[in-house]
């Protein structure tokens, strides 16, 4: 017997009791002074040389659910490696011997030879002289095996130490059960708020780029990201870039991660993701991408539903166990929350360039309206000076039309009516006889010509009424249109002139949106109180009026044209002034109220969301609010302006 046997011999004869005692609670209390699992397989190891020989020893994982083992934990003086076995019901190696018996498996060198043969298998890594290995198991579940080797003594291990480790075999086994756990919840809680930090980020960064950093970071906390790249997919074109990308060698990633085309038939491991629409992670030689050769890659499809937008993935040029199972879990289930964000971010871009290009549109426009008023204003709010403009002419063309027809009807009068002609006739010969009028009436012809002078006195009457009237119309036309006009230019001055809330203002929008109330035959009430003084800015106000009127009329085009009303009231109390637009349409759901004035939001098919928005918007820098009330669809809607009255 060799030196190293006899000792081992000698320790297992002269091992009390309370000392594999010892070992048990050392273990047990393994679980609190660990700060994760790798340090609890080198405490379990250091803890069990107390009892037994561990110069090889190794902890195996069974997973249930995949017939699989790994190695989390190996001490091996021959330097093999110990990678996952599949398929362990039908595996013929000794650890799924173990794990399918449920009981210790003590086995020698020329017993190993013996049963490869007649499995008719050859051996991998270095032949052992002995292998003793134990289930770890919690109550009748085998969790995985725990395994010591000797490499040069055929007598190192017997019977008793396998006792031995079947004793402490269920105590190891709940203190690796209870550090999962504990690993799980923490793994958990760390998924929780990365998850929640990945959709907050969507509002706390500013472009796309920072977010795909902001989420790296994030994912920093619960995988290994030292190389990580989002792909994005274009399905139209069947393409794939790759806007963010980080690599601890490569510093010009332009090459590695150019643009991938025509997908379909790419053989890069981003391409497999998106056709497959699953998870991969290979190791070792099964990695073939582009680029510097990794030896562990883990890619995830990003997902919108069933519409996969991208890929996100990390890679491990070092270390071939550098992600397991659990971290495939981790990287899927955190896939569709960072899917999400890209999305929102993506769309809320797309949003803001739609919305830069129409700035950039109203500024056009509004330079070419100020080229053509020659009267720019630098503070004014060109949407609302464009409406009061359209308004104004619109209004202005309405009153032109009857001005036109009479000023027809009156030039038609004089030239074709008969008592004119014939005033002309009658005195025509008149002055042919001017010289001996005397005698001309008494002659017959002076009677005959009386009697056609009264018929044509009656024709030039009514001619004269005709005229009388359309020369008041015409009055009255010429007077609406300086009023329009008046109306219009009083509110072409700076946003900040500021004057005392009156009636005026609100006769000023009504004229300038006369002509869409005569058109949609819209009967104005009017209710106007006598109120305390209340500063506002007129230009700002007219603007919101007018958008009101506007958003009364669309709202009232399904209500019968005969019984469309729009309420407008003044009024007042000691801690306001309340100017209040009622109209009898469509009404407002009970969910909308406060959304209408949000950035955006509309319920027009052709609206933009941002008329009531700015409305809004005026009355906080005039100091006042604007609130929405109404009973409900078809029930009407009523909207207050409020001005506070200064104490």
């Amino acid at each position: 017997m060799s030196k190293t046997s006899h000792n081992a011999h000698k320790v297992h004869n002269n091992l009390k009791a309370d000392k594999i005692n010892n070992v048990l609670i050392t273990i047990s209390n393994a679980v609190n002074a660990t700060s994760d699992l790798d340090d609890l397989y080198k405490y379990i190891h250091n803890s069990l040389s107390e009892i037994v020989d561990t110069t090889n020893f190794l902890v195996g994982i069974y997973n249930n659910k995949e017939d699989s083992i790994t190695y989390p934990y190996y001490i091996d003086e021959k330097g093999d490696t110990y990678n996952k076995i599949q398929n362990v019901s039908k595996s013929s190696i000794i650890a799924a011997e173990v794990i399918r018996r449920k009981k210790p498996f003590f086995i020698n060198k020329a017993q190993v030879q013996e049963r490869l043969k007649r499995l008719n298998q050859k051996h991998i890594g270095e032949p052992c002289e002995q292998w003793l290995g134990v289930p770890l198991k919690i109550e009748e579940d085998v969790i995985g095996v725990m395994v010591v080797q000797s490499y040069n003594d055929p007598e190192l291990y017997d019977e008793k130490d396998a006792e031995i480790l079947l004793t402490v075999s269920n105590q190891v086994a709940l203190s690796i059960e209870s550090k999962r756990k504990e690993k799980a919840r923490k793994q958990s809680q760390a998924r929780i708020k990365t998850l929640y930090e990945i959709s907050n980020a969507v509002n706390t960064t500013f472009n796309l780029e920072d977010l795909y950093s902001s989420i790296h970071t994030s994912l920093s906390r619960i995988i290994h990201v030292k190389n990580f790249f989002i792909a994005i997919y274009s399905n139209n074109t069947d393409s794939v870039v790759f806007p963010y990308k980080v690599d601890q060698f490569e510093t010009d990633l332009s090459e590695a991660f150019s643009e991938i085309k025509d997908m379909k038939n790419s053989k890069s491991l981003t391409s497999k993701v998106i056709r497959t629409g699953k998870p991969l992670f290979l190791i070792n030689d099964d990695i073939k991408g582009r680029g510097k050769q990794s030896k562990s890659w883990l890619g995830v499809p990003l997902k919108i539903k069933d519409e996969i937008i991208g890929v996100m993935a990390t890679q491990s040029y070092e270390n071939s166990d550098a992600y397991s199972p659990e971290d495939v879990d981790t990287f899927s289930s955190v896939s569709d929350q960072v899917a999400l964000a890209i999305d929102r971010k993506r769309k809320e871009e797309e949003v803001n360039l739609l919305n830069e290009e129409l700035e950039n549109k109203v500024i056009e426009r509004t330079a070419q309206l100020e080229e053509a008023q020659k009267k720019a204003l630098d503070n004014a709010h060109k949407a609302g000076m464009a409406e009061i403009a359209t308004g104004t002419i619109h209004n202005v063309g309405n009153i032109l039309n009857s001005v036109k027809v009479s000023s027809q009807i009156i030039f038609d009068l004089l030239k074709t009516n008969s008592s004119f002609i014939g005033l002309e006739k009658v005195d025509k010969l008149l002055g042919e006889n001017i010289s001996h009028i005397d005698e001309f009436l008494l002659t017959p012809k002076a009677a005959s010509l009386m009697k056609y002078f009264h018929k044509i006195c009656i024709s030039y009457t009514d001619a004269k009424v005709r005229i009388d009237e359309h020369l008041e119309r015409l009055g009255k036309g010429i007077e609406n249109i300086e009023e329009v006009i008046t109306a219009q230019q009083s509110y072409t001055g700076y946003f900040a002139l500021r004057e005392d809330l009156n009636t005026r203002i609100i006769e000023d929008a009504l004229t300038i949106q006369q002509g869409t109330i005569e058109k949609y035959r819209i009967d104005v009430i009017k209710e106007f109180e006598n109120i305390p003084k209340v500063s506002i800015q007129k230009t700002k106000l007219i603007h919101i009026l007018i958008n009101l009127i506007k958003n009364a009329k669309d709202a009232m085009l399904q209500v019968s044209d005969d019984q469309r009303k729009l309420f407008i009231s003044l009024n007042g109390n000691d801690k306001a002034i309340y100017l209040k637009i009622r109209d009898i349409g469509e009404g407002i759901p009970k969910e909308n109220l406060t959304k209408i004035f949000n950035h955006g939001f509309t319920t027009k098919k052709d609206g933009h969301g941002y008329g009531l928005h700015s409305c809004a918007n005026y009355m906080t820098e005039m100091g006042g609010k604007m609130i929405a009330q109404s009973d409900g669809p078809g029930k009407g809607a009523t909207i207050i302006l409020e001005f506070p009255l200064k104490k």
